[in-house]
């Protein structure tokens, strides 16, 4: 339960920015929001609205901590693996199929790019000549404005790029000014989107949402609201792939295809049964 103080913070700050933190776990806001207290010296909540009053800058600040999510390029590369062996062959199939080449892709919470970027690689390394063949669509959204900046430049430092072969740096990279930039071909698959999933409408229908490391942050009413959109936003037979450390107890709507990769499947004809609950 929030304390009248960091309510009406909290409300000021959605006012300024209309971003709502009130939904977040009560553990993690409170660890996030003490550490802005920490970096502008207030002691205690009263101060810090006063810091805000004065530094309009201070509420996006407060709002990329909380947000901050750890990224890397292949972050945990056993799902990406298991995707591509499993997974990318079925829509490829499925594709054929309808005659209906395009493929969609959800990456959300996309940070600074690395997850859409290492998707548009797999791809490439999967289809390889053939990739001309079908048209492979990845919307990459985060709340976070300064992170898809960083993310549409396409440049990374060497430490960023340091977990990827010398094989996937020269096919996928340029060198620019001793940073790596990733090339156009790889870039024209990603539309880059500010996103916020708590008052957003789903963006669309995907065969695949990457919602990784996101759950975590949130209380469990919101999570199962949150889960209602990310069905809708699914096809039919659509996969959710959940952060290794996010688990999803909803057998009814979603088939779980590995625990181990917190890998689930859309359920068909159950809609109207999740909006009941």
């Amino acid at each position: 339960m929030l304390d009248k103080d960091v309510t009406l913070l909290l409300s000021k700050i959605e006012k300024a920015t209309g971003f709502d933190a009130s939904q977040y776990r009560f553990s993690t806001l409170m660890r996030r929001l003490n550490l802005r207290l920490s970096a502008t010296r207030s002691s205690n909540y009263r101060e810090y609205m006063r810091v805000l009053k004065k530094d309009p800058e201070e509420c996006q600040k407060f709002i990329k901590t909380l947000t901050i999510n750890v990224t890397d390029f292949f972050r945990d590369k056993e799902v990406f693996l298991f995707l591509k062996k499993n997974f990318f062959p079925q829509l490829i199939e499925t594709a054929d199929k309808r005659k209906r080449r395009t493929l969609s892709i959800w990456s959300m919470g996309c940070s600074r790019g690395q997850e859409p970027y290492s998707l548009a690689i797999l791809w490439h390394e999967f289809l390889g000549s053939k990739i001309n063949d079908y048209n492979i669509k990845i919307l990459a959204t985060d709340v976070d404005g300064e992170a898809l900046i960083r993310a549409k430049s396409g440049l990374y430092t060497p430490r960023e790029t340091a977990n990827l072969s010398k094989t996937l740096l020269r096919k996928h990279f340029s060198n620019q000014d001793g940073m790596f930039k990733i090339k156009p071909n790889l870039q024209k698959m990603i539309k880059f989107k500010q996103y916020d999933i708590i008052k957003g409408h789903p963006p669309g229908k995907f065969d695949v949402v990457l919602c990784r490391n996101v759950f975590i942050f949130f209380e469990s009413q919101l999570q199962k609201k949150l889960l209602k959109k990310l069905y809708v936003s699914l096809k039919r037979d659509g996969i959710l792939i959940l952060g290794r450390s996010e688990m999803l107890h909803d057998e009814e709507h979603f088939q779980c295809l590995s625990h181990h990769f917190h890998i689930y499947k859309k359920a068909a004809n159950t809609i109207r049964a999740l909006n009941k609950n």
